[in-house]
């Protein structure tokens, strides 16, 4: 497992200075809106907060607090709250955004990413009106999960993977070896004519950010208390 001094999203959750994206990139537009940071919702074990460069205004992760490299070696237990998280957020933006896609780019190692840009896990919600599910048929050899809570299973495989839901809730998940840096992301952008801006350092997109913490943080602070949200 990668040292977690130099993992961004590590450095973000515990808020210290060094290799921390939301200070050196972040703080100053947020500060300025208001805003101490870019986390909406919390958890026993994860954190929720907006996607830099979203593509569209509904776009949010879901990190785990510990540094582990993708969702199918998370714990039973964090399976089980993800399960939850994930469908609240799509509840939630059902009445914001409209209907989501769930995806992630599942990493073996530090190396092996599975064309993620992170080696620190975390489940990309997006709120858009396409479905790459068909393109990742052709592409690549698909098995099918009841739900996420059975994704656990890739480790058998031992190769990184990419893991897509679509908005009826049928799970894909797919072994890749190597494949192309933000490979889902760069087929959304393409379905949606936004090739331009597939690469998020070109498209911080800060109003998007700032404005769906504003709209959703009152949505999970009403929620805290219920033996989920902290």
């Amino acid at each position: 497992m990668r040292d977690n001094t130099v993992c961004s999203f590590c450095q973000e959750l515990a808020n210290e200075d060094y290799n921390n994206f939301f200070e050196l990139y972040l703080k100053d537009k947020f500060n300025k809106a208001g805003l101490q940071s870019r986390i909406i919702g919390e958890t026993k074990y994860f954190v929720v907060l907006p996607m830099v460069g979203p593509l569209v205004p509904g776009y949010l992760l879901v990190l785990p607090k510990r540094h582990v490299e993708s969702i199918s070696m998370f714990t039973e237990h964090e399976l089980e709250e993800l399960y939850v998280v994930k469908n609240e957020i799509q509840c939630i933006f059902i009445k914001y955004f409209g209907e989501s896609i769930v995806y992630e780019h599942g990493a073996l190692t530090s190396t092996l990413r599975g064309g993620c840009c992170s080696d620190h896990a975390h489940l990309h919600i997006v709120a858009i009106d396409v479905d790459v599910s068909d393109t990742l048929r052709k592409n690549f050899e698909v098995r099918y999960l009841s739900d996420i809570r059975h994704i656990s299973e890739q480790l058998e495989q031992h190769s990184p993977y990419l893991y897509y839901e679509d908005k009826k809730g049928q799970c894909l998940i797919m072994n890749v070896g190597i494949v192309e840096s933000q490979y889902i992301r760069k087929l959304l952008a393409s379905q949606i004519g936004d090739v331009e801006h597939v690469f998020w350092n070109n498209n911080i997109e800060y109003d998007w950010m700032i404005n769906i913490v504003k709209l959703l943080k009152p949505e999970f602070e009403g929620r805290r208390g219920n033996g989920l949200w902290l």
